[in-house]
Formats: C-alpha cells, sequence, structure tokens
C-alpha cells in the first residue's frame, strides 16, 4: 500500500512537471506579474496547486487609463476603432475602457462615426468642447449635421429632413446662432434659399459667388470697373499672366475685396471672348502645392490687348472656336446657339 502510494505520488510529479508553466498576467507597464510563492502563502496543500495556477489581474486607475486613451487618440486623427482599441490596451481594462468613452462623450471631447459596419471615435479639441458647454444633445446633433457640411452650407429644409425635428429646428438654429457658434448665409443659387455653416467657415464659391455678387445679386459695376483696370494693365505692360494682373489689381487698393487667381482667370477668358484681349502662348510647369507638398502641372497662359488695325474676319472671330463649352452646345440643348450672348453678337454684323 505505502509503495502504492508513494508510486502514485511520484507519478503525479511527473505529470506537473510535464505541464506548461501557467500564463503570467500583462500588466499596463508590460511587467509580468509571477505566481504567487509557497513560502508567503499561508492555504493547505489542497488549495496550493489551484491558487499557483491563477492569473493575477490588476486594474488601471480609470484617470491613468483616460489619459492613455486621449493619448491614443491623439496619435489617430482620422479615428480609433474597436478593433484598434483592443490591439492597444489589455482585455481586462475594456470594462473600465466604456466607462472612459462614455465620459468623453458627456464632455463632448468625442464623437462616434459610421463607417460601414464599424464605429470610429474622433477625438474633439479641448476648446472646441468647451463651446458647446450647456448644449443638450439634440442641440449638438445639429451642430456635428452641420459641421459635416464644412463651408457648402446646410439648408433648412434638408436639416428638417434629416433630423426629423420638424419646426423645433428653428429653436435651435436660435440658439446656436445667438452663441455664435453657427451663422446663415443667402446662396447665389436661390435668393430665398438659407444656408447654415460654423461661425468662423468663409462660405465656398458655390455660396456666395466670390466677388462678382454683392449679396445675392451679380455685380455689374464691379465687373465693369475692374475690367477697366485690367485695360489699364495692359496698356502699361504689353504681355501679363493671370498672377501678374492679379497682383497689380489687388494692389491697385481701388477694389475692397480681393480677387483670386481662378476668379481673374474667368474674367480674362471672357474678355477674350469679347474680343478685347487675346491669348497669345501657354506654357506649362512643375509648382510645389503646399497642401499636399507635391509637385503639380500648372498652366501659364500670357495675354495682350488686341492690337488696333490687325485684320480681323467676322468668321475669323467665330466665337465658337474658342469656347470652352462648344463641345457640349447642341441645337435643343442647356447650351445652344439661340441663347448664347456671344454668337448674337457675332451674328449681328
Amino acid at each position: 500500500y505505502q509503495r502504492r502510494v508513494h508510486g502514485d505520488r511520484i507519478n503525479r510529479i511527473i505529470e506537473m512537471s510535464s505541464e506548461p508553466p501557467p500564463k503570467r498576467a500583462r500588466l499596463d507597464s508590460g511587467r509580468a506579474v509571477s505566481r504567487p510563492s509557497s513560502s508567503s502563502s499561508s492555504s493547505s496543500s489542497s488549495s496550493s496547486s489551484s491558487s499557483s495556477s491563477a492569473i493575477v489581474v490588476v486594474k488601471k486607475d480609470p484617470a491613468e487609463l483616460e489619459s492613455s486613451f486621449l493619448a491614443f487618440c491623439e496619435a489617430n486623427p482620422v479615428g480609433v476603432t474597436d478593433d484598434m482599441l483592443k490591439n492597444e490596451f489589455p482585455l481586462n481594462t475594456m470594462t473600465e475602457l466604456v466607462q472612459v468613452i462614455n465620459t468623453l462623450l458627456a464632455k463632448n471631447r468625442l464623437t462616434i462615426h459610421q463607417n460601414g459596419n464599424v464605429l470610429v471615435y474622433r477625438l474633439v479639441a479641448s476648446s472646441d468642447a468647451d463651446k458647446l458647454r450647456g448644449l443638450g444633445a439634440v442641440e449638438i446633433s445639429v451642430y456635428r449635421m452641420i459641421e459635416k457640411e464644412g463651408n457648402k452650407g446646410l439648408w433648412i429644409r434638408d436639416m428638417r429632413r434629416m433630423s426629423n425635428l420638424g419646426p423645433k429646428i428653428n429653436k435651435i438654429l436660435k440658439t446656436l446662432t445667438t452663441r455664435k457658434l453657427i451663422k446663415s448665409e443667402k446662396s447665389v443659387a436661390a435668393k430665398n434659399k438659407k444656408v447654415f455653416m460654423l461661425y468662423h467657415l468663409q462660405p465656398a464659391k458655390e455660396v456666395s459667388g466670390a466677388c462678382w455678387y454683392n449679396g445675392s445679386d451679380f455685380d455689374d459695376d464691379f465687373m465693369a470697373a475692374l475690367q477697366k483696370t485690367v485695360i489699364k494693365f495692359f496698356k502699361k505692360q504689353e504681355y501679363g499672366h493671370v498672377q501678374q494682373v492679379c497682383e497689380d489689381v489687388n494692389s491697385s487698393g481701388i477694389f475692397k475685396v480681393s480677387v483670386g487667381e481662378d476668379d481673374m482667370a474667368t474674367l480674362l477668358n471672357s474678355m477674350c471672348y469679347d474680343s478685347v484681349i487675346e491669348k497669345v502662348n501657354s506654357s506649362e510647369s512643375l509648382v510645389l502645392e503646399e497642401s499636399s507638398k507635391k509637385k503639380v502641372k500648372k498652366k501659364t497662359e500670357t495675354f495682350r490687348l488686341v492690337r488696333a488695325g490687325a485684320y480681323r474676319s467676322d468668321y475669323t472671330t467665330i466665337p465658337c472656336s474658342v469656347c470652352p463649352v462648344a463641345e457640349k452646345c447642341t441645337e435643343n440643348g442647356v447650351i445652344n446657339p439661340s441663347d448664347c450672348e456671344y454668337f448674337a453678337k457675332w451674328a449681328d454684323f
């Protein structure tokens, strides 16, 4: 009997020695926690084997966990997903992490976006979060809806449809406008159409009409004065490209608004169609784009006044030869010869 018992103990020792050691619990600091030693344990021999293989779970301090989460979000400004969080933080902190996320959502320091079937968490700057302090969940939801549309703005009719708030949306918009979080802008596309955008944004050209509009009306006087200034430039300097003309006009001090290069290019092309100026050559060069830090092709066109006394036949000056939308021009189309003011002017020779 003693030999049998002794043999059983030996077999048990052999089996225990062949078993892999228990996994060590990973601390947030990256160090492992070892199994407690037998010297520090006062439990009986029957429970010592089970306690030695138990995994030690160490909870992270909530403040430290929040700090780690904020740092992780700052390092990923595009947003973080649940999978990214599981790879970054230990599994035993997931419950506390959910509480941290809910706390930051309540403080407006975090927003949730849907990307397909994946939730994306994005950090909100503390300065932006302070602006929204005191607002209700519905008001913040409307603010985020307007923010998403950028400088093109959101039409109030679309806002009612998207939010299902009905007439209540007017009170919310008034609150956000009073706190200078949003503003309304009239769209040149329709005189009675107002769009809302964030207070600090400059309206897009599709909304404001750029420098060509005064409110919602096209500014004919501004256009005429600008054309005269351009003609003076070419009388003073025989040749010039868009950038040179633009710099001369803006530095003249005649106009209160600044004319951009894109708007100036539109004006110069219009004056070409009116046979006031003409293109003499164009070239392409590689220019470093500041936003993307990449070299892109930029077309440079040189203009001059139409020379007096030059032979210009009515057949060689037909506007269709230089029209940028000639390919879209059809007899019954939106663009057609019957409604073209340039073609009508040319045909009346």
